[in-house]
């Protein structure tokens, strides 16, 4: 059914349509549930937890190789100041003292995960 409204534009009708059909809304769906998948690969916090140790180990590692590095460019290009020489060679025993303590502290840290039944 059309009809014209005094609101409407000159040439233009409101248009309604009508129908004796009752709608019914359309029925309720479920919805299954999903599973997630665990993007860590383990179930276990010890196991977790060893492995952010392992790679705190391997990065710590890399920074002592830098360290040593450091230390021999500064020794080798030192021209001959004992000042640079000491230097150098303070960067690589501090290099040597920082990887005993990290693979000590790793060695201590294995040996409780491995009594605990955890896997690092």
């Amino acid at each position: 059914m059309c009809t014209r409204d005094s609101t409407d534009p000159p040439g233009q009708s409101t248009c309604v349509a009508v129908s004796n059909e009752t709608r019914t809304p359309p029925a309720a769906t479920t919805i299954a549930p999903r599973e997630l998948e665990n993007p860590l690969d383990t179930d276990s916090i010890p196991e977790l937890i060893g492995r952010v140790i392992t790679i705190f180990t391997a990065v710590a590692g890399s920074i002592a190789l830098l360290m040593f590095v450091y230390g021999g460019v500064m020794w080798l290009a030192s021209g001959g100041s004992s000042d640079k020489i000491e230097k150098g060679k303070k960067a690589i025993v501090w290099a040597v003292i920082g990887l005993a303590v990290i693979f000590g502290g790793y060695a201590i840290l294995r040996a409780i995960f491995i009594a605990l039944g955890a896997r690092l």
